[in-house]
């Protein structure tokens, strides 16, 4: 049970933690051509008859999601005046391109420009700062920030920090760590509790999810 804990632990910490990252340069990028023309429209058509009620209640829920997420994602990739840009653009084709790629930047095209006067993407899309690089992104504090509370946990980051070293989490580089391992069943149950209560919320989301998608499914 004290392995299994622990690395339960180790797990949770190295998917949370801040991780090295180098600094991201900003360039010059030439605005290119706009391309409608690499794709291709079509109507998507399905025989809904074998689903039951609830299943077809659930695709509408889950297309007035996507609209909201639509309109989020434009948010996070241009901006919130990307309705008022995109009426701008007087070229029908080149307002098609827009739509498809949420934005002036060709996504097929390492996200080049293909309006002038643009410049490159931000890397942090529209989402933060402009001139944030990842690293300060990832030392930031940010609430509501999934595994934030795990990233402030300085005994919990200096287990992280030993754990990826051969034989860095020893008794004697690690002395607390082994003394939390000795611990009571209980005591260690009330730490991981208390240390995954933040996530709580995205487990009850997949959940969701996941239930959605096994009670849509057939059985064969």
């Amino acid at each position: 049970m004290r392995r299994a804990s622990v690395a339960f632990v180790a797990v949770v910490i190295a998917a949370c933690g801040p991780e090295p990252a180098p600094e991201t340069t900003i360039t010059t990028v030439e605005a290119a051509n706009p391309r409608p023309e690499i794709y291709a429209e079509f109507t998507l058509t399905a025989d809904l008859g074998h689903l039951s009620d609830q299943q077809r209640q659930m695709i509408r829920l889950l297309i007035e999601a996507s609209k909201i997420m639509d309109h989020l994602y434009w948010r996070q990739a241009y901006g919130d005046d990307y309705k008022a840009w995109l009426e701008s653009i007087e070229d029908p084709g080149v307002r098609r391109f827009a739509e498809i790629n949420y934005g002036p930047w060709d996504r097929l095209d390492s996200d080049r420009p293909f309006i002038e006067g643009v410049g490159p993407k931000p890397p942090g899309a529209n989402f933060y700062p402009v001139d944030m690089s990842k690293s300060e992104f990832e030392e930031a504090y940010l609430p509501g920030k999934a595994g934030q509370s795990l990233t402030e946990n300085d005994w919990l980051m200096s287990v992280r920090s030993r754990a990826v070293i051969p034989g860095g989490t020893c008794e004697f580089d690690l002395p607390s760590y082994h003394y939390w391992q000795e611990q009571d069943a209980d005591s260690r149950r009330k730490c991981l509790q208390s240390w995954l209560e933040p996530l709580l919320p995205l487990q009850v989301g997949l959940k969701i999810i996941l239930r959605l998608l096994r009670e849509s499914g057939k059985v064969i």
